[in-house]
């Protein structure tokens, strides 16, 4: 296969300290192609005003900080840029919720879980979806994803996807690694190229 993803693999082993950004199966991942201006917001899962922890993503809650790394908190608003930075934690959407962001960044520390209770949905409102990680930071993504838009992985760690994707749009590998354990991960676009499960990455 010819383009931004390369069949080059590589064995995945350790016990290694790992970022992981994972939304439940019972979940939706997806994505639209509109575009939108987005605020940039850091996660404060504890609403005691330092970036980091766990806590539920809904659209009521002042756990989001205006600032990094000191700010206001406030409540999160659909179009925003969510970072998650600092101190690792346990982050939920809350059941029948639609949380709707430009892009999610981790930075620095391994450890943050994203999960979705019940039918909580994450959605990408912009056509492209950026992950950005340090190269010992791992991010794998179990959900069910859809939609038109990109997946665009970037900098050094790895991506992991372990739902049954379903994505339509191109996946692009700028630097690191995406890690899937089925073909039904790669979602139909990689799908219909890529005949086995395995570690792709980019060059």
């Amino acid at each position: 296969m010819e383009g931004p993803l390369q069949k080059e693999r590589k064995i995945m082993s350790g016990n290694t300290s790992r970022l992981v950004l994972t939304v439940l199966t019972a979940a939706l991942l997806t994505w639209s192609g509109s575009q939108a201006v987005a605020a940039n917001l850091w996660w404060d899962g504890d609403a005691n005003g330092v970036p980091g922890g766990s806590g539920t993503w809904d659209l009521t809650s002042a756990v989001w900080l205006d600032a990094y790394p000191t700010g206001n908190q406030v409540v999160w608003t659909n179009g925003n840029a969510a970072y998650f930075y600092t101190t690792a934690g346990t982050v939920t959407i809350a059941n029948g919720t639609t949380i709707s962001a430009t892009g999610v960044t981790f930075h620095l520390v391994p450890g943050f879980v994203i999960n979705a209770a019940g039918t909580g949905v994450l959605t990408f409102s912009t056509g492209n979806l950026s992950v950005y990680q340090n190269a010992t930071i791992n991010a794998p993504i179990t959900s069910i994803t859809s939609g038109g838009g990109n997946l665009n992985k970037s900098q050094a760690g790895t991506l992991t996807l372990t739902g049954s994707n379903t994505y339509t749009g191109a996946t692009s590998i700028a630097a690191g690694a995406i890690s899937v354990s089925s073909v039904g991960n790669y979602g139909t676009s990689l799908a219909s190229n890529l005949g086995s499960p395995g570690t792709e990455t980019q060059g």
